[in-house]
């Protein structure tokens, strides 16, 4: 390039000095790569080789900038040196240190070949240091680095991706912090007195406000680390490109320091993923800064530099004067409001202020700028849609060289999606504790049954009547349990698209009747009058008939539970050209209007009181919503208008008459046969009451509770059916079948799989393993009667 372009600015004594020999240069730059690089590697987490905090990059390409293209043997030097004593080959160690040796020289290349000066002083040569030096040429020490490591043997190559990714952010912003600090701060310094105390006063602050985000937990949020935003921008008007640096180094280091150290907003998974978060905040940083002092020396006067800065600033900035009146507002901020400079100056921003955050704002404005103190708070400031959103705004005192005060700067950003986040995370969670203790009460209200029945079972003078009676309750009970496990397994299945219909012809009259069946016990108990009124015709629809009366029976059981005692519950069904419409009334508590779009989510509840506990858990609407909807159909809830009570109305799509098909011949019965069954269940209760079940019925039974012992009676018993559980100890269910399988004497028994898994994949891999049939837990007696009579 010219020589116009070139400011190599060199202390007289490394110039004139004898012992400022190349030779000479050459060490002390070899050992100041070597102990730079010593420590960077010192924070190398996942690989001894690979760090994301990596300064000598910063110092190489300063080095060759200032002193030319001769001082790479003093780069390749430091680099094999640093490289060969952590226990890499030779030739890895060689090759890396070549890498760094090209990286530098090729920076230091392009930025001279673009005419970038070494001072940084124009946004052309930010530009060129951003680009050729910290995106460009790092990927060439990053590609041969990594590339070196994985035909060496260091690294493995499923891990190249994650070395190269790591290796060049360190690199990247190794260049970025680093080198600068070393160009900018070479030449002398002529600072004036009240130039030096406001740079105390400068770094002071930011020392503070770093050691307060990095140290102090209850500061650890991703928001405040945008205070330093202020420093840098104090920085750039006052001292340019030398504060710039100075700051961003500073805040640098306190931050790798306390992010090691497993503190600040940063720290996360781990502590390499913590520093790469750190390392590219930092980046962003120093690219900010860089860009701001640049162009506050091109631009002509102090406050035109201020106002170009400002307006290219991603944030929100204001200025006041010593009377407490703003007089600044950068383009951002008239943006977001929508309003101009005249409206926003003096008070008139308040205007925008939420009216319940405008005396609690000007309160701790008015103290701070009374006491001459930094603040920061949050309010709800109006934008220029008329929406409120949520700012996080920081100011701080300014001062003249003389130490005079001016009045405030300040930034504000939006947090209004962090607030959000806040207050979901904190409703989910309080909605989950919420839902736990329903559960918990919900599960208990059948165990209490269960287990009063089981003891009157045990007493030796209760008569045939109450026994029979406690075995009803038991059996009752334990059925409304399975159906509160398959309702959340059902929610759960449709939240991962894992449930599927099993559509078929199907006649809304029978999903009804059999609806009815389900909640029948409930309406007879609490008192309550059913009627149900359905079509004359017969009105066919293409639906799951399964689904479709669980969809009736839950609409029905939540009437059942919303209705006083005595009270009333009417169906209805209407069919159209297209549509059939059912309307499920009744005469109970109703549907608040605030609650009208909230009804279908899931876990809310209309009235979540104790007294109204029994109100279930909250996943019933939220099931027949999805279902009706997974049918084609839509649901639509609302508080009667006659008369107290709520009103749901499902629509579905009407299919036309199945055709008429004469009906095959039957053929002749036979009476059920006496099977031996082989019982495998880890559970000896369960196993017991099984086996007495099917003894009952006339079957021949033999139990094993581990696969060794079921493979022994197997061979002794030679069962014709076995009933194995899947989630056995030792050697589970699938393995077990597959061995029984293989025994000559059980070629024609069959296989029933008795698990708690139900799901799609469970049948099926049941079904691979050499099982016949997939019963779910717990096991309806009525239909392995049914199975095995049909054997």
């Amino acid at each position: 390039m010219p020589d116009s372009r070139r400011f190599f600015v060199k202390p007289a004594f490394l110039v004139n000095s004898s012992i400022t020999s190349d030779t000479l240069r050459i060490l002390v730059l070899a050992a100041l790569y070597f102990g730079a690089a010593k420590l960077g590697l010192a924070l190398a987490f996942q690989a001894a080789q690979v760090t994301t905090i990596w300064p000598p990059t910063g110092i190489a390409l300063a080095a060759v900038l200032l002193f030319g293209n001769r001082v790479w043997p003093a780069i390749a030097l430091g680099a094999f040196l640093a490289n060969i004593t952590t226990n890499e080959p030779f030739p890895v160690a060689i090759s890396i240190a070549g890498g760094n040796t090209l990286e530098a020289l090729a920076g230091a290349w392009m930025m001279r070949r673009f005419g970038c000066d070494p001072r940084l002083s124009h946004l052309h040569d930010v530009l060129g240091l951003v680009f050729c030096a910290a995106v460009a040429s790092t990927m060439l020490s990053a590609t041969i680095g990594a590339l070196s490591l994985c035909l060496g043997g260091v690294q493995p190559w499923e891990s190249f991706a994650q070395l190269w990714r790591l290796w060049w952010i360190g690199d990247a912003v190794g260049t970025l912090i680093v080198a600068p600090l070393i160009l900018c701060w070479w030449r002398p310094l002529s600072f004036r007195l009240g130039d030096m105390a406001e740079a105390g006063v400068l770094l002071a602050g930011l020392v503070a406000a770093c050691l307060a985000i990095f140290i102090i937990p209850a500061i650890y949020n991703a928001t405040f680390i945008y205070v330093i935003f202020p420093f840098v921008i104090w920085a750039a008007v006052r001292f340019r490109q030398q504060g710039v640096s100075a700051v961003t180094f500073i805040a640098c280091a306190v931050a790798i320091c306390a992010t090691v150290q497993g503190s600040g907003p940063f720290t996360g998974q781990s502590v390499e993923h913590s520093l790469v978060l750190l390392q590219m905040f930092m980046g962003v940083l120093a690219v900010t800064g860089l860009l701001l002092g640049a162009a506050m020396t091109e631009s002509g006067g102090v406050a035109a530099r201020f106002q170009q800065m400002a307006d290219t600033a991603p944030v929100l900035i204001w200025m006041s004067g010593t009377d407490k009146k703003c007089t600044y507002f950068n383009k951002p901020w008239l943006s977001f409001t929508g309003r101009t400079m005249e409206q926003e100056m003096g008070d008139g921003w308040a205007a925008g202020v939420h009216p319940d955050d405008v005396a609690r704002c000007l309160d701790t404005y008015v103290a701070s700028f009374d006491a001459r103190r930094p603040f920061e708070m949050e309010y709800r400031l109006r934008r220029h849609d008329g929406e409120y959103c949520w700012v996080l705004d920081h100011g701080i005192p300014r001062f003249t060289a003389a130490g005079e005060f001016e009045g405030y700067i300040g930034s504000c950003i939006d947090i209004t999606l962090q607030k959000q986040t806040t207050d979901a995370l904190e409703q989910s969670s309080r909605r989950k504790s919420e839902f736990l203790a329903t559960l918990a009460h919900e599960l208990r209200n059948p165990l209490a049954p269960i287990l009063s029945a089981a003891q009157l079972l045990q007493k030796p003078g209760a008569d045939v009547a109450r026994r029979t009676e406690a075995g009803a309750i038991i059996s009752r009970q334990a059925r409304h349990m399975a159906r509160l496990v398959d309702d959340l397994l059902d929610i759960s299945r449709i939240s991962y698209g894992k449930i599927e219909l099993r559509k078929e012809r199907a006649r809304l009259t029978d999903a009804i009747h059999d609806a009815v069946e389900v909640v029948k016990p409930m309406v007879e108990a609490r008192r309550h009058t059913l009627c149900v009124t359905l079509p004359e015709e017969t009105p066919w629809l293409n639906a799951d008939p399964v689904r479709l009366a669980q969809i009736f029976a839950n609409l029905l059981s939540n009437a059942a539970k919303y209705t006083p005692d005595g009270g009333h519950i009417e169906l209805s069904a209407e069919t159209g050209a297209d549509m059939i419409t059912v309307a499920v009334r009744d005469s109970g508590v109703g549907i608040p209007e605030a609650m009208r779009e909230k009804i279908f989510d899931l876990f809310v509840q209309v009235d979540e009181s104790i007294e109204r506990a029994h109100g279930g858990l909250g996943i019933g609407l939220t099931l027949v919503k999805k279902l009706v909807e997974m049918h084609g159909g839509t649901i639509e809830a609302r508080r009667r208008d006659d008369q107290p009570g709520s009103e749901f109305i499902v629509r579905l799509p009407r299919a036309a008459a199945p055709e008429v098909r004469p009906m095959p011949a039957v053929k002749n019965g036979h009476a059920q046969r006496s099977l031996r069954v082989l019982v495998v269940e880890d559970s000896a209760p369960l196993a017991q009451t099984l086996g007495w079940m099917l003894e009952t019925i006339g079957h021949e039974t033999r139990m094993a509770h581990d696969g060794e012992k079921a493979l022994s009676a197997a061979r002794e018993f030679r069962p014709e059916v076995v009933l194995l559980d899947i989630g056995l100890p030792g050697m589970n269910g699938y393995d077990l079948c597959a061995k029984l399988r293989e025994e000559p004497a059980l070629r024609g028994a069959v296989f029933i799989a008795q698990t708690g898994w139900g799901q799609k994949e469970h049948r099926d891999r049941a079904q691979a393993a050499g099982f016949d049939h997939h019963l779910v837990k717990p096991v309806d007696m009525s239909a392995l009667e049914s199975l095995l009579q049909s054997l």
